[in-house]
């Protein structure tokens, strides 16, 4: 079909048609997949805050306590992991 003015219709306006115009049609998907990222981004975004604002944070009292609790604990367990470890290098020096 030719147009009024006598010549061929331009199917290439259109990004469709012809093979070296995929470019086109890669850019139309590019913008479709950075708005999903974007939308998909933004909506975990708020989940967050959200989330974040029923969190029940501890108070200064409270952190000071855990936090020597952790400490009191780890040293414990240090010197009783170094203790047994003596304790069997000593015997493993006696039997063999």
């Amino acid at each position: 079909a030719s147009s009024s003015i006598g010549r061929a219709p331009v199917s290439k306006t259109g990004c469709w048609g012809f093979k070296s115009l995929l470019a086109c049609q890669f850019t139309k998907w590019v913008d479709i997949i950075m708005a999903k990222i974007i939308e998909k981004t933004s909506k975990y975004m708020r989940e967050v805050k959200s989330e974040m604002l029923k969190v029940t944070w501890p108070s200064f009292p409270e952190l000071k306590g855990s936090t020597i609790l952790v400490i009191i604990l780890s040293a414990f367990f240090a010197i009783y992991v170094g203790v047994v470890d003596l304790i069997l290098s000593f015997v493993r020096q006696f039997f063999y």
